[in-house]
């Protein structure tokens, strides 16, 4: 219905055509998706740049639910040229398109999956996909790190990881995170 509303050129279109391929040829959970997104989302579309896609994972990585809703945020900031309304369009067909494909594969593929001959051979395959996986994941990480450092927030962000973590180890997490809204809030009054 989106190709026949927008034409197959439009940034409707490559949304759905991306995400559907996407959800359907990455495999091992939210970070592997991240680091084809970001490949494509930044580089070949320009959806987005490596600033906004490290900002869209860390407020993935702040906010409850899953890593992958990062995905979201991309099919937003992808629309919302033409306002807000479409933004929010573009972040629930991302949405969508993202989850659709793998819930009716889980659905057509529980019948196969209770065979114990397959389930051992899923497993073996997963044995040697892992390594791939550590080394997208790396490689997106470097490219964010790259991009982060290439900002003047490079080394308050290094403090303030190491803080958190510090701090983390010794007191519970919900007055900390408190703590760094309220903190978060008063420094951006205060410096704009």
């Amino acid at each position: 219905m989106v190709f026949i509303a927008t034409g197959w050129q439009s940034v409707w279109s490559d949304l759905i055509k991306f995400f559907i391929q996407a959800a359907l040829l990455t495999f091992g959970g939210a970070y592997s998706v991240i680091a084809f997104v970001h490949d494509n989302a930044v580089e070949n579309y320009g959806w987005l740049s490596s600033s906004d896609m490290a900002f869209g994972i860390a407020l993935g990585e702040t906010t409850p639910g899953p890593l992958i809703m990062v995905n979201t945020f991309v099919g937003y900031l992808a629309t919302d040229s033409s306002g807000w309304a479409f933004g929010l369009l573009g972040a629930v067909l991302v949405t969508v398109t993202m989850f659709v494909p793998s819930f009716v594969l889980v659905l057509a593929g529980i019948g196969l999956m209770s065979r114990q001959a397959v389930f051992n051979r899923l497993r073996r395959i997963s044995t040697y996909v892992s390594p791939i996986l550590i080394a997208l994941m790396f490689s997106m990480s470097a490219d964010l790190l790259r991009s982060y450092a290439d900002t003047s927030n490079a080394l308050l962000g290094i403090v303030s990881t190491a803080a958190s973590w510090v701090l983390l180890k010794k007191f519970p997490a919900p007055p900390l995170i408190v703590g760094s809204v309220v903190l978060g809030t008063v420094t951006t009054l205060l410096v704009g």
